[in-house]
């Protein structure tokens, strides 16, 4: 009985999982730090986000609090990205500006710092299956018309990953990452081809990092076990 209970759960389990809720959760860019570097090899960047549960005015604090009037009772945590992905692929130039350059893949990594000081690093990792960072002129003051200052959008495509449990509690979400996107505004962005390829620029804003989610429901699968079972032991006795 037990055996046959298990391959009813083996062909019924593809459906659930197919029918789990999800969830997007968004942090927001801050604009607070430097923002990029790339080069021939990889691409680099830092960013600081604000959640988007209880945001404060000035601070990085998702915060879900038992009593909403008493922020003592609120869980807080400060988040910092950093992410990496290369090399670079390929290269499509626009006219008087620079263009889009092509990364390979690489991680992001959220860090974590809760209340007073507790660090919790790799609280969310997640895989970039691809990234972007599309560039245009800003700035077209040289003789040549060409521009002296390039802003535009980092893009990461991001896959699979894992939400660690105290950051998942907070945000009242499941712990598996299912796909996501990064997107940092930068601006003032210097570029130099000598002697080697390199290029650094600031962050100003973007849209941030937007991760799709699990929503648990550890009952789903009981009920499903038990509704079997007993149809299972109906059908025995008839």
């Amino acid at each position: 009985m037990f055996r046959t209970l298990l391959a009813y759960l083996a062909l019924l389990l593809p459906a659930l999982v197919s029918a789990t809720p999800l969830y997007d959760v968004h942090f927001r860019s801050d604009a607070d730090d430097w923002g990029v570097i790339f080069t021939s090899a990889l691409a680099y960047g830092e960013d600081g986000v604000f959640g988007d549960i209880g945001v404060g005015a000035s601070d990085i604090y998702p915060e879900r609090c038992s009593d909403p009037h008493d922020t003592n009772t609120c869980e807080t945590v400060s988040l910092w990205i950093t992410w990496e992905a290369g090399p670079l692929l390929g290269f499509e130039p626009y006219d008087y500006g620079y263009g889009k350059l092509t990364y390979g893949p690489g991680t992001l990594r959220v860090d974590a710092t809760w209340g007073f000081g507790e660090v919790e690093p790799g609280i969310v990792i997640v895989a970039i299956e691809s990234l972007i960072i599309d560039l245009f002129s800003e700035d077209d003051t040289d003789d040549d018309g060409f521009a002296d200052e390039y802003g535009g959008d980092v893009i990461a495509q991001l896959g699979r990953g894992t939400l660690q449990p105290s950051l998942a509690a907070v945000l009242g979400v499941g712990t598996r990452i299912l796909s996501g996107e990064y997107v940092l505004h930068t601006d003032m962005v210097d570029i130099d081809l000598h002697p080697a390829f390199f290029g650094i620029g600031g962050d100003n804003y973007g849209d941030g990092l937007s991760l799709l989610v699990t929503i648990p429901e550890p009952s789903a699968l009981f009920l499903l076990a038990a509704g079997l079972f007993a149809r299972r032991r109906s059908s025995a006795r008839s």
